[in-house]
C-alpha cells in the first residue's frame, strides 16, 4: 500500500524543480499583452506557485539559522526605494509606474527565502535547483537556434511566446524567455560553465556537446559584455585550484588549445557567414576597437552610452550619493548596475550588494570543495555558481539583469540555496 506521507515527501522534492521551470518557461505573450505586462503576469505566476507550493507539495519552512544580514539587506532595499519614491514625489516627476518598483525587494525576498527557509534537505533542494536550471538551459539553447535560424517559423513562435516584435534590435538575436539579450546570456552562464567543468572533471563527451550548445546560445544573444564575461570566465579558470585538483590538467590544456584552433579556423574559413550572423556584435566591437570609449561623455555605441549614463548620474545625483536620488531619472534610461543602483538605491546599498556577492563567491567555492568527494554533481554546481557570481560585476556592466523577476529567482534563489547548504553543513558538523 502507498504510504501517503512518503508520497508527499517524494513530491516535495520536485517542488523547486516545477516552480523554477514553470517560472522561467511561462510565456509572456508580448503580441497580446502590452508593454511589460506579460512579465508582470509571469511574475505573479511565480509568486503564486511559491505561495501555493506549501499546500501542493506539502513543503514546510524552518528558520534554518537565518542571519540578520539578509533581513537588513531586504529591509534596506525597501527603505531606500521608498525614500527615492518620496524624493520623486517632492520633485514632481514621480510616475505611476514607479509604484511597481516597490514590488522588487518583495519578490526578491520571496525568491530568496523560498530556498533559504525550506525544510527540504540541503542536498535535495540543491539537486532540484541543478536539474531545473540545466533543463531550462538546454531548452533555451535549442530555442535560441530555432529563433535565430528558424526563418519565418522561428520568428513567429518567438514573437508569439517571448520576443517583442516592435523591438527590431532583438529580432535576429536570441533572448529566450527573458526578452532582453543581456538577461538571457547572463542566465546561460551557469549551464555553460557547469557543462564545461563537468567535461573537464569527468571527460563526458555528451557534456562537452552541451557546453558548446550553451556557449552558442550566448554567442547568438550578441551581447558584447557577455562575450567579455565568458572570456574572463575562461581566463579565471587558470587560477582556480579545483581545475588542477579535480580535472585532468592535460584535458584542460588540450581543451584550450583545440578550442582556440577550432575558433580560429571557423573565423578564417567562414568569415562572411560569421560577420553576417553576428553582425550586431561585429559592428559594435569594430567600432569600439576603432574609436574606444569616449571619456567626454558624448560618444555613441552601447559602451559609450553606459559610460554617458554613469556621467549623468554623477552630475545629476547627490554630491555624496549615500541614499537614492529617485526612481525616475528624469526620463534618462539607466541600464548598467553601477549607474542604476547608484542613482536609485545609493552608495550604501550598492556596497551592501557587493558584500553579498563577495559572500556568495567565497561560500559557493567552499561548498564546491566540500561536496568534491561526496557528490560530484553538486560540487560542479557550486563551482559553476562560484564563477557565475565571480563574473557578476562584469556581466552587469550592461544591465542590472540579476533583479528582473526571472533572473532574480536564479540569482537570489541561488543565494538562498548557498546559505542554506552552509547552515546545514555547519549545523551537522557542530553536533
Amino acid at each position: 500500500m502507498l504510504n501517503w506521507n512518503t508520497y508527499l515527501t517524494v513530491k516535495s522534492k520536485s517542488a523547486v524543480f516545477y516552480v523554477v521551470v514553470i517560472s522561467l518557461l511561462f510565456p509572456t505573450f508580448p503580441s497580446v499583452l502590452p508593454g511589460y505586462s506579460g512579465f508582470y503576469f509571469a511574475l505573479a505566476m511565480s509568486l503564486l506557485l511559491i505561495v501555493l507550493h506549501k499546500y501542493i507539495w506539502n513543503v514546510q519552512y524552518k528558520s534554518n539559522g537565518t542571519s540578520a544580514y539578509s533581513v537588513i539587506y531586504f529591509a534596506l532595499f525597501l527603505i531606500v526605494l521608498i525614500v527615492s519614491l518620496i524624493r520623486d514625489v517632492i520633485g514632481s516627476h514621480a510616475l505611476f509606474s514607479d509604484l511597481f518598483e516597490l514590488s522588487r525587494p518583495i519578490y526578491i525576498a520571496a525568491f530568496y527565502y523560498f530556498f533559504r527557509l525550506s525544510s527540504l534537505s540541503a542536498i535535495d533542494i540543491a539537486e532540484s535547483y541543478r536539474r531545473s536550471v540545466l533543463f531550462c538551459s538546454i531548452f533555451f539553447a535549442f530555442f535560441a537556434i530555432f529563433e535565430v535560424f528558424g526563418g519565418g517559423a522561428g520568428k513567429y513562435v518567438s514573437f508569439l511566446l517571448y520576443k517583442r516584435e516592435y523591438k527590431e534590435i532583438i529580432s535576429d538575436k536570441a533572448v529566450g524567455s527573458f526578452g532582453i539579450t543581456y538577461h538571457f546570456a547572463y542566465f546561460m552562464l551557469i549551464s555553460t560553465f557547469y557543462y564545461l567543468l563537468s567535461y573537464l572533471r569527468e571527460g563526458r563527451v555528451g557534456h562537452f556537446a552541451f557546453f558548446l550548445l550553451c556557449l552558442l546560445s550566448i554567442l547568438l544573444a550578441q551581447s558584447r559584455t557577455l562575450y567579455l564575461t565568458v572570456i574572463l570566465g575562461f581566463f579565471s579558470l587558470f587560477f582556480c585550484g579545483f581545475i588542477y585538483r579535480d580535472a585532468s590538467w592535460r584535458r584542460w590544456y588540450a581543451f584550450n588549445v583545440l578550442f582556440a584552433v577550432f575558433a580560429t579556423l571557423v573565423i578564417l574559413l567562414y568569415w562572411e557567414e560569421v560577420t553576417t550572423t553576428f553582425s550586431y556584435a561585429y559592428i559594435g566591437l569594430s567600432a569600439l576597437l576603432k574609436n574606444g570609449v569616449d571619456l567626454s561623455g558624448e560618444g555613441g555605441g552601447s559602451a559609450n552610452l553606459r559610460f554617458n549614463q554613469f556621467i549623468w548620474v554623477i552630475e545629476n545625483g547627490d554630491s555624496i550619493p549615500l541614499i537614492g536620488s529617485g526612481i525616475d531619472a528624469d526620463g534618462v534610461l539607466l541600464e548598467s548596475l553601477y549607474s542604476l543602483y547608484l542613482y536609485r538605491y545609493g552608495l550604501i546599498f550598492l556596497i551592501l550588494f557587493f558584500i553579498l556577492v563577495c559572500k556568495l563567491i567565497i561560500t559557493s567555492y567552499r561548498l564546491g570543495g566540500y561536496y568534491r568527494l561526496k557528490n560530484n554533481n553538486l560540487s560542479t554546481l557550486f563551482y559553476s555558481l562560484f564563477l557565475f557570481y565571480l563574473l557578476t560585476p562584469v556581466a552587469l556592466l550592461s544591465s542590472a539583469s540579476h533583479d528582473v523577476p526571472r533572473l532574480a529567482l536564479i540569482f537570489y534563489g541561488g543565494a538562498g540555496l548557498i546559505f542554506l547548504n552552509k547552515y546545514k553543513i555547519n549545523d551537522t558538523q557542530s553536533h
